[in-house]
C-alpha cells in the first residue's frame, strides 16, 4: 500500500526541509496537517531533535492559522490510527463550534459531515502568511 503522505496528492500550502502542510478534511474550519517528509509511523522512532523541530514547525503553523482565522484556540492532535505516517492535525477552534469545550469531533471516514470551508481570501492569506515562517 502506498502512503498518502509519501506521495501527496493535495496542494502543499507550505514546506521546509522537514515538513509540508496540506489542508485536512474540513470538519472544522481551517483544519490543516503538518506532515513529516520522512516516513515515520510512530513518534518514538524519531530523534529527540527531529521531534522538537517537528513540534516547533507545527507550533509556527498553528500561530498562522490562529491569527489569520482569528480562532479562539488551537487543538493539536497526533494520532496515527488512520494514516501510519507522522503528522500533526492543527485544528482551529471557535467559540461557536458545537464541540468547543470538548475534543474536536472527528467524523469517521465513512460518515458525512458539515463542511466548514474557507473563503478564497482566507486561503490566499494563509498561504501568504505561511511563506513568512
Amino acid at each position: 500500500m502506498i502512503c498518502k503522505f509519501c506521495s501527496p496528492k493535495k496542494e502543499i500550502l507550505w514546506e521546509n526541509e522537514r515538513v509540508f502542510v496540506v489542508f485536512g478534511r474540513p470538519h472544522h474550519k481551517g483544519h490543516v496537517e503538518v506532515v513529516l517528509k520522512e516516513h515515520h509511523e510512530i513518534l518514538e522512532e524519531i530523534s529527540e531533535e527531529l521531534a522538537k523541530d517537528f513540534f516547533y514547525d507545527a507550533f509556527r503553523v498553528s500561530q498562522v492559522m490562529k491569527n489569520v482565522l482569528r480562532a479562539n484556540r488551537i487543538n493539536f492532535e497526533l494520532l496515527g490510527n488512520w494514516v501510519p505516517h507522522l503528522h500533526w492535525h492543527i485544528i482551529p477552534r471557535f467559540e461557536e463550534d458545537k464541540d468547543f469545550e470538548n475534543p474536536p469531533e472527528i467524523p469517521k471516514k465513512t460518515e458525512k459531515y458539515e463542511r466548514k470551508n474557507l473563503t478564497e481570501e482566507e486561503i490566499e492569506t494563509i498561504k501568504k502568511e505561511l511563506k513568512k515562517i
